[in-house]
């Protein structure tokens, strides 16, 4: 009935989603919003009639009619996660309302305000000029826009060395050393050697063409944002 996470960004216009029954069109909503302790606490409630809440769409669920509707909280929420329960004809459903910034706390080491980073697994890096896998360059295209969001920090999984053969040991956490890279994380076009290989220049050329996501030549390096 409640969708069990709602998230509002900045506390402001904050939303929830519920799902009921079209023939409870007349249902008096009882609602409570529990504040998180850290943004000072509190409890909020009050009352909504169903069939007055705006309507986002209809659907069928176990060949009942529903309709889904927004149900909004009353009040600018401070950030945190908050408790919003919604009870009507004795049945109490509950979820979880996050209040997440738009963007994070701009600061310097030592400053007063606090600093913030960013933490994603390489491979999961995806920028334009990428194969479908992350590397090194790709790493230093995160932490250089991390860096014009305000972020101090960014890291990663452990960056150790794996079996790149056939067959290949793809998990990080089983290494076959902690003392030397992996080649797999190697940007392949920034080697000094490749400049003395022509058949190694077509090599990549090819593996960078499309489909696989990128054009010829391409040097772009700007990293894709969540």
């Amino acid at each position: 009935m409640l969708e069990p996470v709602s998230v509002v960004w900045d506390g402001r216009g904050g939303q929830a989603t519920i799902r009921l029954p079209e023939s409870e069109h007349d249902a008096l909503l009882l609602c409570s919003l529990e504040l998180d302790g850290g943004g000072g606490g509190g409890r909020t409630e009050w009352q909504a009639r169903a069939g007055e809440l705006p309507v986002l769409q209809r659907e069928r669920l176990d060949r009942q009619a529903t309709v889904v509707r927004q149900l909004g909280l009353p009040l600018a929420l401070p950030a945190g996660y908050h408790r919003l329960t919604v009870s009507y004809r004795n049945r109490e459903h509950s979820g979880l309302v996050i209040v997440a910034p738009t963007r994070g706390a701009r600061s310097r080491p030592g400053g007063e305000r606090p600093s913030y980073g960013v933490f994603l697994p390489l491979h999961a890096v995806r920028t334009q000029r990428g194969w479908g896998l992350g590397d090194l360059t790709d790493l230093e295209s995160l932490a250089s826009w991390a860096g014009t969001e305000g972020a101090t920090v960014v890291s990663t999984l452990p960056l150790v060395a794996g079996f790149a053969g056939d067959p290949c040991e793809p998990s990080p956490y089983a290494p076959i050393s902690r003392r030397f890279f992996h080649e797999l994380w190697i940007d392949v076009e920034r080697i000094p050697e490749l400049a003395w290989s022509p058949a190694a220049r077509r090599l990549v050329s090819d593996l960078a063409s499309p489909p696989r996501g990128r054009r010829a030549g391409s040097r772009s390096s700007s990293t894709t944002r969540p």
